[in-house]
């Protein structure tokens, strides 16, 4: 085979590898992915697309039938887990630019706050405000109240059903009283619909703060 041609093959392939890497590398600690139900994602970090010189945080389907849990279609999460100590009895806002692509179910951010004892976690996924539809980069924002018996919090973006999610510029602050929560969880009515609880079993929905076993 004439060595120019070979040459020219190991360079392409070089160059292909070298870009591939760049612009799409795996997720880094402490951020962590994970599917819920029977479909399959993927995560990864976009440098190709993303807003800012890190890279921006993608998820996407990439196989598996699309299943209903909880009422919520099959989905992936990109998370991070943190210590809830030194923001207990505080207010604080997870914000971040979001932009979907294909998604036919929804997409959005999501924050949980568990408290000792296994009571029902204070929980917001962004229901009836997600992202829906194609487009340019959204700001998108959370805000909770930490519970003063806060346990560990939990944040990422989720992508449920099919398509593809980015999440860039994320923001994990304290924020003072005059900032209004993005939604109130009351346990004591309503919970079973909104929040569920870790135990043996699993996540297991809410009832009067405690888990249904």
């Amino acid at each position: 085979m004439n060595p120019a041609i070979v040459l020219l093959a190991a360079m392409l392939a070089y160059l292909f590898t070298t870009a591939s890497t760049w612009h799409n590398t795996v997720l880094l600690a402490p951020w962590t992915s994970r599917d819920v139900g029977t479909a399959h994602y993927a995560a990864q970090i976009d440098h190709r697309n993303a807003r800012t010189g890190p890279g921006a945080k993608t998820l996407y389907y990439h196989g598996g039938a699309i299943s209903q849990t909880r009422g919520l279609s099959s989905h992936g999460v990109i998370e991070q887990v943190i210590s809830a100590r030194k923001f207990a009895g505080q207010r604080i806002r997870f914000s971040a630019q979001l932009r979907s692509r294909g998604a036919d179910g929804a997409a959005g951010l999501w924050l949980r706050v568990d408290q000792q004892g296994g009571r029902c976690p204070v929980f917001d996924d962004m229901r009836g405000r997600p992202i829906v539809s194609d487009g340019d980069w959204q700001p998108r924002h959370i805000v909770l109240d930490i519970p003063s018996d806060a346990e560990r919090i939990s944040f990422g973006a989720y992508l449920a059903g099919k398509g593809q999610l980015w999440m860039d510029e994320v923001k994990f602050e304290i924020v003072n009283k005059n900032v209004s929560p993005t939604r109130i969880i009351s346990h004591a009515t309503g919970a079973a619909a909104r929040s569920y609880a870790h135990s043996a079993k699993g996540w297991l929905p809410c009832v009067d703060g405690q888990g249904k076993h």
